[in-house]
């Protein structure tokens, strides 16, 4: 949430690529994998444009996510780590009591 992704555009993005060229292949390769010629639409300078810059846009919201994922697991890591952390240290705490107690009587 704190992203302010705008998650269903980047998904209607992907899904018009789908598309236009669901194997990623035809604007890539002149040939299919059987060897055939590829039947690619030649796009225009403005065309060109604004296809670099929907392809910017979802590397950014898909980096974000990316990112955001990272950042929530290392959280979730170090959160596990102090847990254990606190649990050892009261463990050894009780112990060091109990045998400080154990010596007095």
């Amino acid at each position: 949430d704190g992203l302010n992704v705008e998650f269903d555009a980047v998904e209607q993005r992907i899904k018009e690529f789908d598309r236009i060229d669901r194997s990623s292949f035809n604007y890539r390769y002149p040939v299919d994998k059987k060897g055939r010629r590829n039947n690619i639409r030649v796009f225009d300078q403005s065309q060109l444009a604004q296809v670099k810059a929907v392809v910017s846009a979802v590397d950014f919201h898909l980096s974000s996510i990316s990112y955001a994922v990272r950042e929530a697991n290392e959280q979730m890591l170090l959160l596990f780590e102090d847990g254990v952390d606190s649990y050892w240290q009261d463990r050894h705490a009780d112990y060091l009591i109990g045998e400080w107690k154990d010596a007095r009587y």
